[in-house]
């Protein structure tokens, strides 16, 4: 007697595969979630003024979360976000991570404007952050509830 395997493959009535019928919606989902997505994120992208965040930037506080603390260095902490989408992320000297970064412009759930945000592609370690520079100074704001506010200055 031989028995079937939980993983094999079973047709229909119509003689079609269940795993081609499986793919075939799969396929259909996924496009339909990329679709919907892509009108969600077809926003204009970030204005003149974004350009304002390339460059060396040293940390110098960080406020919020819950309890709203206040962090200041040390460590030292710099990032560095550079032309081609490139962002480096710096402690005490040594290299702690790198992954790119998109910057649109986009209503956020903290405002009822449109800000530059940024979208870091390492989103697990990195949550989008709306900014804003000011003459020398970065001003971050993490886009999560009880998140923290950064304020870093230009490396000259």
């Amino acid at each position: 007697m031989t028995s079937r395997c939980v993983t094999s493959i079973s047709t229909t009535k119509k003689g079609h595969s269940i795993k081609r019928v499986s793919s075939i919606t799969i396929t259909l989902l996924i496009s339909l979630m990329v679709w919907s997505c892509s009108d969600e994120m077809d926003l204009d992208l970030a204005g003149q003024s974004a350009s304002t965040i390339y460059g060396k930037w040293n940390w110098l506080v960080s406020t919020g979360g819950i309890a709203g603390h206040t962090l200041m260095p040390p460590p030292v902490v710099r990032f560095e976000y550079v032309h081609n989408g490139l962002f480096f992320y710096n402690r005490n000297d040594t290299l702690v991570a790198t992954t790119t970064f998109l910057i649109r412009r986009e209503k956020t759930f903290s405002s009822t404007d449109t800000c530059d945000v940024i979208h870091y592609r390492d989103s697990m370690q990195f949550v989008p952050q709306a900014f804003r520079v000011d003459n020398d100074t970065l001003k971050l704001s993490d886009l999560c509830i009880d998140c923290y506010n950064h304020a870093y200055r230009r490396m000259r």
